[in-house]
């Protein structure tokens, strides 16, 4: 496995181990930024979004598991499925596409694309912590 292809699932992993803000922190380049389609740059809130995962999600986390990964250059696509459990015992199975830019070693850019209409359902609690209640 290249080492592109390594730094991005060992970012996932730490996701779930260590905490998305850490896994940032870690592997993320200085200005690493994070889009997902449908909701915009959601860089500045990651702080938020890490609390608010950890307070909702069980002690494993957002547990996003790579299925597949294709690296060309600084590029690697990816796709994955979520395997998460709230901590009401809710699941979270969702599956992703990302497109992720990396330079030096580092993450530089995540790009997002998901099953939009699902997610916000299941992860709406998270997303009222981060965004507050939009009624």
């Amino acid at each position: 496995m290249d080492s592109n292809k390594v730094l991005v699932a060992t970012y996932f992993s730490d996701m779930s181990t260590k905490g998305m803000q850490q896994a940032i922190r870690e592997h993320g380049s200085d200005d690493f930024s994070w889009w997902i389609c449908g909701i915009g740059d959601l860089t500045p809130h990651i702080p938020r979004l890490s609390d608010a995962f950890d307070k909702h999600f069980d002690e494993r986390r957002m547990l996003i598991k790579p299925i597949r990964m294709i690296s060309e250059g600084d590029e690697v696509a990816v796709e994955a499925v979520s395997d998460s459990t709230f901590r009401n015992g809710d699941k979270y199975q969702n599956t992703f596409c990302y497109w992720i830019t990396v330079s030096g070693s580092k993450l530089v850019r995540v790009r997002e694309y998901l099953d939009n209409v699902y997610g916000a359902q299941a992860i709406a609690p998270i997303l009222a912590d981060v965004f507050g209640d939009p009624s």
